[in-house]
Parts: structure tokens; sequence; C-alpha cells
């Protein structure tokens, strides 16, 4: 088992659009000289935010490979209840990068981002207060 670890602390991010909260750095993934072991790449953590604007109607935190235009790992995860401009909302994420032959990650290491955007009338700018994300795989 080999685990990447991001920690975010104070981040601005943007009133309406998909911005970066946290960027593993590149998950190990096992390897052998006949070809990539089949495995899988679990990413879990939570993003504690504080949302900003008249009316915040949700977030969405997104699990991507690469950068902010990689490919989406598993669904989007939507979060409507209890978000309210300003005040602090711990929201889990957890998502599941099966390593297949067909499209496998980067290797050595897969870099993965955590994303978010929030919905709403009159956005401002949201705060990532702090984030901790984890990259697992064996």
């Amino acid at each position: 088992m080999k685990r990447a670890v991001a920690t975010v602390t104070a981040l601005g991010g943007n009133a309406s659009t998909e911005f970066v909260v946290a960027t593993l750095p590149g998950v190990p993934l096992p390897s052998e000289a006949g070809g990539l072991l089949l495995s899988h790449v679990i990413i879990d953590g939570f993003i504690n935010l504080s949302p900003a604007g008249a009316t915040i109607t949700s977030i969405t935190l997104r699990v991507r490979r690469g950068t902010i235009a990689g490919a989406l790992v598993g669904p989007a995860q939507v979060v409507s209840a209890g978000v309210a401009p300003g005040q602090a909302s711990a929201i889990p994420i957890s998502a599941d990068d099966p390593i297949v032959q067909a499209t496998p990650p980067t290797i050595p290491g897969q870099v993965y981002v955590i994303t978010a955007q929030q919905a709403g009338t009159t956005l401002t700018a949201p705060t990532v207060n702090y984030a901790v994300v984890t990259a697992t795989t064996s």
C-alpha cells in the first residue's frame, strides 16, 4: 500500500467557476516488468469550505486526473443540504480510479486534483478553510 497526501489551508477560490482545491503529488503506482498490476487508487478526504454570495444553492466537488482539464474520476459530488453563505461546511469526498490496461494512469506517479465549484446567485469568492485529501493504492 502506498499513499500520497495533500493538506491545504486558507485558499481563496473562484466565485462561480471550478477551481483547484488540492493537488495530490504523483501517486506511486504498482508496476512490474510484465506491465501494470491491476489495482485501484482510492482518493478520499474532506474539504472545509465557506461559500460566499447572496444565495448558495450547491457546492460541487470533483476529482480529476492531472489538471483541472483532466478526466473526471468517479462522479461529481454535489452537496446542497446545509450550504449557506459564510457558513463553513465540512464536505467529505471519495472517488475510485480503477487502474485498467485500456486507460492507464501516468507512470511512475499519477497526479490528481480535487476541485470545487459553487452555484447560486450573486456569487463571490469562497474560502477553503482546510482540506486533507489522500490517495491510496496497492
